[in-house]
């Protein structure tokens, strides 16, 4: 297998365990979880998962100086937190369909990041990707059909917000990429964004539902939005990027909008119109599609170094 399509095939199934979320936050919500309360419970896990799993394969990875802590908890905090908080937020001042598309922008934000920090040209056919993709998301999310369209500035303001966070997951590690690795970045970040949540969250009401009737459940459910959906999820989304370009795993994450809505239409009963079958064809075409068929990226490139998005190849860790 070629490091570009294991690069394809990390972001495109992160996308595809995005959009698995649904399920286990209708579950939590119904358990009377609020947007905070799950945020904090998806960082904490995947934090101390990382923790677990680097201390016994790769200590190597924690033992960084004070900075490169304060600097990767930094990172944690801005990006997840807003990332996370951001979207539930945005959901409840306009509607999710919009909430969605503006999440989308991810990949506007990597092409203007990688313009300005790294001096990169924007290609053409990143530029017709990103345009599909965005269309898709319109049509799959209905926002044109949605009746009661809310331009609240701030829930548009938050969503927008969510697509930076998701932008600097990718953009930051490789920023810093010649002096901490992802996965340190990625350990301590998820740490400090649990710690910082934290402060915030009512630890004795989450402990009274482990121990409550329906508790297995509610662990169950706690336990695939950490574990799969963002441990597994977001870890093969920022090293996507050691394979393929930043853009390019953005781009791809438009994948996460067509499995949400397949899901919410096999378990939720929920109605899916031509148009949305029409912009979820759009979607795979324009990301999965059009990568597949384009010609190869450079390859992988060593985290300590040159990044995909560089000119330099170097051989991949």
């Amino acid at each position: 297998m070629s490091n570009r399509l294991k690069g394809i095939i990390m972001a495109a199934g992160s996308a595809s365990l995005w959009g698995l979320l649904g399920i286990f936050t209708r579950a939590l919500n119904a358990a009377e979880y609020t947007s905070l309360e799950i945020a904090y419970l998806r960082c904490l896990l995947t934090g101390v998962g990382l923790l677990i799993l680097h201390g016994i394969k790769n200590p190597q990875v924690l033992r960084v100086g004070k900075q490169g802590v304060l600097t990767s908890i930094i990172f944690g905090v801005l990006t997840y937190t807003a990332g996370f908080l951001g979207y539930a937020f945005s959901i409840e001042r306009i509607p999710v369909a919009m909430s969605a598309v503006l999440s989308f922008m991810s990949p506007v934000w990597v092409c203007l990041i990688g313009l300005v920090v790294f001096r990169e040209r924007v290609q053409r056919k990143q530029v017709i990707s990103i345009a599909f993709c965005l269309l898709g998301a319109v049509l799959i999310t209905n926002l044109l059909g949605v009746q009661e369209m809310r331009f609240d500035m701030l829930g548009m303001l938050a969503a927008i917000l969510n697509g930076v966070g998701i932008a600097a997951q990718v953009s930051v590690p490789r920023y810093f990429s010649g002096r901490y690795e992802r996965d340190t970045m990625l350990t301590y970040g998820f740490l400090g964004a649990s710690a910082f949540m934290a402060l915030f969250v009512d630890h004795g009401k989450i402990l009274h539902s482990f121990v409550a009737p329906g508790g297995l459940s509610v662990i169950f459910n706690v336990l695939c939005l950490g574990i799969p959906c963002t441990l597994v999820a977001n870890t093969c989304f920022v090293k996507s990027a050691c394979y393929v370009k930043p853009t390019t795993s953005c781009i791809l994450s438009a994948l996460e909008v067509v499995v949400s809505t397949i899901v919410g239409f096999l378990l939720f009963q929920e109605n899916l119109t031509a148009l949305q079958l029409l912009g979820g064809a759009i979607i795979v075409a324009a990301s999965l599609g059009m990568e597949l068929l384009g010609h190869a990226n450079p390859p992988a490139l060593e985290e300590k170094g040159t990044d995909a998005g560089n000119e330099t190849a170097v051989k991949p860790r």
